[in-house]
């Protein structure tokens, strides 16, 4: 089957990568050493995002679920959009807030500071 989009572009490959049911298996930093901050910041934006419902939180969700996240509140999101292909949420622990955004990661690069 032809690919739907290029690879490493964030987009499905084929329409059978809808079927896969993806799995966390470990959460790194840049240097790529296993960063429990990670996985913490990627359950939070998961669980308090309310757009599209989608297997990579769903596993992200379950990754998680060890992880306390009662001393979190969301206090604002920016929803994805198509264009700018990312999300934010706004949440805050401990009185200081956090902006947690994911997205097709060549687009976070190109915005980063």
């Amino acid at each position: 089957m032809d690919p739907i989009d290029s690879p490493g572009s964030g987009e499905p490959q084929s329409p059978d990568d809808f079927w896969s049911v993806p799995v966390v298996q470990r959460s790194c930093g840049v240097d790529g050493g296993e960063n429990p901050a990670v996985l913490l910041h990627a359950g939070v934006n998961a669980s308090f995002e309310t757009g599209f419902s989608n297997p990579i939180d769903g596993a992200i969700r379950d990754a998680a679920r060890a992880i306390d996240l009662s001393a979190w509140r969301k206090l604002d999101e920016i929803p994805f959009d198509f264009n700018r292909k990312r999300l934010s949420v706004l949440a805050c622990a401990d009185g200081a807030p956090v902006l947690i955004t994911k997205g097709v990661f060549l687009k976070e690069l190109a915005v980063a500071v």
